[in-house]
């Protein structure tokens, strides 16, 4: 879990043991793997007493929440930002969660030391390990360029260089490629 704009002492009373019917907004998110965006008055009702009390002691304010789960199921990444601007709006917020959350989460599992060199994917640019990533997770090339920021055809350009590196003539055969690599997959993602 990485937490962004919270306060020293409350990251250190934070137990290392989740017991989830104390969260129900990580609750909320692993079911609906939908960003939460948490706003203490209109959201009180849907908070444990545990929750509430952090958010008001610690002077959390405006909370913004989302992560990523890799293919294998066995690594996520939940990330919680704190003191969210009401300036923003919610629609907008979650739409930027949507965008950044696969980055952060690649970003923090390329930090990991199983990189093994001889592997097809360890030859992809980042932009094409998250490709890989928007792939596996059904995003259409619309969505994805919307995702990016650009247009559908790079993007379809960009598919293609990478179904080309891994050999593949599909998503589908791309993401079973990658499927098949289990020891890299969880540093793409």
């Amino acid at each position: 879990m990485i937490g962004v704009d919270y306060p020293d002492a409350f990251l250190a009373a934070i137990s290392l043991q989740l017991n989830i019917r104390e969260r129900p907004v990580v609750a909320r998110w692993l079911a609906t793997r939908e960003p939460v965006v948490i706003d203490l008055d209109r959201d009180r009702h849907m908070l444990s007493a545990l929750e509430i009390h952090e958010i008001e002691a610690f002077g959390l304010g405006r909370l913004a929440i989302h992560g990523q789960i890799d293919l294998s199921s066995r690594m996520a990444s939940y990330f919680s930002f704190s003191g969210v601007s009401t300036d923003v709006p919610e629609d907008r917020l979650k739409f930027m969660l949507r965008l950044i959350t696969p980055h952060l989460h690649a970003a923090l599992m390329s930090q990991s030391s199983m990189v093994k060199t001889d592997s097809v994917l360890s030859h992809l640019t980042s932009i094409e390990r998250s490709l890989l990533v928007w792939l596996a997770a059904g995003r259409s090339n619309e969505e994805i360029a919307k995702m990016r920021g650009k247009s559908v055809s790079t993007v379809r350009n960009q598919l293609n260089v990478l179904y080309r590196k891994l050999g593949a003539s599909t998503r589908a055969e791309a993401v079973s490629i990658a499927l098949s690599q289990r020891g890299m997959w969880t540093d793409i993602q």
